[in-house]
């Protein structure tokens, strides 16, 4: 019986051996594989970065209004002649979604050598009272960039808007929805005519106009109240009456009250001799 166990003993460390070293050659035979095929990848990654073909030779901009390419590319800081494959294209995202006026971009290769940048700007609808400081605001009510002498636009300024609470919020929404109906319905209030837009927690919404006009409008029904005012100036112009700087209260649909408004006289200096200068 010990012979039996010796002999099986042998035969059992004998087989084991023999499987450890087959292990031990396929694991050696897989190892030296995935050097030989990583080695592989690498020069030809190498041979494709060095051909003269891929290397970056333009860059395209697209979707840009308010900006220049100048102002994208002082952004982007693409490098001409890098191999396309090396350009990060994510990293010149996050670089040009800095830009106050860009709203989204995407950065793409277009094989053999050039780098788009397609841009989806912002769209200012309005300015925004902050303050001393003004903003320009989009339509979800953003205000996006503060003005500057670079932004030429021509739009509403927004004030009495820049405190907290909800009826104040409620109140920049329904200004953003009347200057978006201003857009579409020209009449007496054109959103060419309209200069200011003010807004009051105990009046709601006043509209200035270019003509000297102030229209209080309250709460709500806007668009019905607009369109009374044609009716009420023809009234006071068959009636010999004056139809600018005036106030017009429109907030009560029922009684429309007009009257004369209150324009500031030019300030008065004088001079060191007392003279008066107007």
């Amino acid at each position: 019986m010990s012979l039996y166990r010796q002999t099986a003993g042998k035969y059992w460390l004998r087989r084991r051996s023999n499987s450890i070293i087959r292990d031990v050659i396929t694991a050696s035979f897989f190892l030296g594989s995935t050097i030989l095929v990583s080695g592989m990848f690498v020069y030809l990654f190498s041979i494709i970065y060095s051909m003269p073909w891929l290397e970056t030779k333009k860059v395209v901009i697209r979707g840009i209004n308010e900006l220049t390419e100048q102002e994208v590319m002082d952004v982007a800081q693409v490098k001409k002649g890098v191999n396309i494959l090396a350009v990060n294209t994510r990293e010149i995202e996050r670089r040009v979604k800095m830009i106050p006026w860009v709203k989204e971009v995407h950065v793409g290769r277009e094989y053999p050598s050039r780098i788009v940048i397609d841009i989806k700007e912002r769209v200012a609808v309005a300015m925004l009272k902050r303050g001393e400081d003004i903003y320009l605001l989009d339509k979800e009510a953003n205000p996006f960039k503060k003005l500057s002498t670079r932004d030429d636009v021509d739009l509403p300024i927004l004030t009495g808007f820049s405190g907290d609470g909800s009826l104040r919020s409620q109140l920049l929404a329904k200004a953003l929805a009347l200057i978006d109906y201003l857009k579409s319905n020209p009449g007496a209030a054109s959103l060419e005519s309209i200069s200011e837009i003010h807004g009051d927690e105990r009046l709601g919404l006043t509209l200035f106009t270019t003509t000297g006009m102030c229209l209080v409008l309250g709460f709500n029904d806007y668009e019905a109240k607009l369109k009374n005012v044609p009716l009420v100036l023809a009234d006071l112009e068959r009636k010999n009456m004056r139809t600018a700087f005036l106030r017009i209260d429109l907030s009560d649909p029922v009684k429309v009250t007009v009257q004369p408004r209150q324009v500031p006289a030019p300030q008065k200096s004088r001079s060191p001799e007392g003279e008066v200068k107007i």
